[in-house]
């Protein structure tokens, strides 16, 4: 079983992982916005805390499951460091929303699915 799969959960090998993650970048080394980068799911941004939502592409199921290849996190406020992981791509956005509805509880969010927007 392969330790590395693509955005659609297909098995990879390493090169080809390898070669997906430096896809991201583009001339100058960085994305045109962030709706470019096809490995972000979600980006939140409000006052100073931020939740992500990626692509990892590398399995975190530790054979437990299916592969486990995308992956929430909170940087800042009070769930800093918080984290959840997922195997499909329709998981990742569901729980990304999720995740800032646990950050901002009560707030009513805007912005497009997947896209930066502010709670």
């Amino acid at each position: 079983m392969s330790d590395y799969y693509d955005l659609a959960g297909q098995p990879i090998d390493g090169d080809q992982w390898m070669a997906l993650k430096l896809a991201r970048l583009r001339g100058g080394g960085e994305w045109s916005t962030p709706d470019d980068d096809p490995t972000r799911v979600g980006l939140t941004q409000h006052h100073g805390v931020v939740v992500s939502t990626t692509w990892i592409g590398i399995d975190h199921s530790w054979g437990q499951g299916p592969p486990v290849i995308f992956e929430t996190m909170v940087f800042g406020g009070d769930l800093d460091g918080e984290q959840d992981r997922y195997a499909t791509i329709e998981e990742a956005r569901a729980g990304h929303h999720a995740m800032v509805a646990r950050v901002w509880p009560g707030a009513r969010r805007r912005g497009a699915a997947g896209g930066e927007h502010t709670p």
